[in-house]
């Protein structure tokens, strides 16, 4: 009886051990994730604070815009600029959420990004997809250059911020890399 005690006694002190350190790991976890969940926090602020910067934006941009006419006076373009601008700093923020597999932000972000999409469309402002275009001086800034020697000489490769007009009028270039061929090298 006294060795079957003594036996049990000896199995259990593992299993304490094994348990104190699962306790362990399960605190450090937890501490993990609650970092985590503050860091979620203030990305969504950032994000709800961005979006209603940009709504003020574009409120205060469709308010001050009422002629059709293709001219688009500095102070106009600039209002402009900074609408998309934000929009861009939106899509920044997609991009790390992306990044750090953190579905929840990201799906939030691509809501406000269609949001934001649909909003400026309103104001008369639309962007021009340039990834995979052929450079156009008029629509493009070249950032750098890239060899890709799948692409032809010349293609946009990336496209690090959007072209985008308003009401006809090109108010801001894509900022790109561009495709330098091999014999360019």
């Amino acid at each position: 009886m006294l060795f079957d005690q003594f036996n049990a006694k000896k199995s259990i002190d593992p299993l304490k051990e094994a348990v104190g350190q699962n306790r362990s790991v399960l605190d450090a976890l937890a501490l993990q994730a609650s970092s985590q969940a503050e860091q979620l926090a203030c990305l969504s602020e950032q994000a709800h604070r961005a979006q209603e910067e940009l709504s003020l934006q574009i409120e205060e941009l469709y308010d001050r815009v009422t002629d059709p006419a293709p001219v688009v006076d500095a102070d106009t373009k600039q209002l402009v600029s900074a609408a998309v601008s934000l929009r861009d700093e939106l899509e920044h923020l997609r991009a790390y959420a992306f990044a750090t597999s953190d579905k929840a932000l990201d799906r939030q972000i691509e809501l406000l990004l269609l949001i934001c999409d649909r909003q400026l469309s309103q104001a008369g402002i639309s962007r021009i997809e340039r990834l995979g275009e052929i450079y156009d001086p008029a629509l493009d800034t070249v950032s750098d250059v890239e060899y890709a020697p799948n692409l032809e000489n010349g293609v946009n490769t990336k496209a690090l911020s959007g072209c985008y007009k308003y009401r006809g009028v090109i108010v801001r270039r894509a900022n790109v890399i561009v495709n330098k061929g091999e014999q360019y090298g």
